[in-house]
């Protein structure tokens, strides 16, 4: 069975996901500026914050190109820049 381009392509849309916007010392300051922002921050061996990853996910995907709110996540376990 061959499904029409128009198809395929409307399911590959929905099944991708934009990646979560990660924040660090360098980006912080610009990119939270004057906005509402949620972060999860994460350790990336923690069970709890790998089983909350694909609701993030999915959050961060319903606001992206959000001019009002932004949804990222920083790594608590990176190393400081200063």
């Amino acid at each position: 069975m061959k499904l029409p381009a128009a198809i395929l392509a409307a399911a590959l849309t929905a099944t991708a996901r934009a990646e979560v916007l990660s924040l660090n010392d360098d980006n912080y300051e610009e990119l939270t500026a004057g906005k509402p922002v949620f972060i999860k921050f994460f350790a990336p061996w923690c069970g709890h914050c790998k089983a909350m990853a694909s609701d993030w996910e999915k959050l961060s995907d319903d606001y992206a190109g959000s001019e009002s709110a932004l949804i990222a996540e920083g790594d608590c376990t990176a190393e400081d820049t200063e």
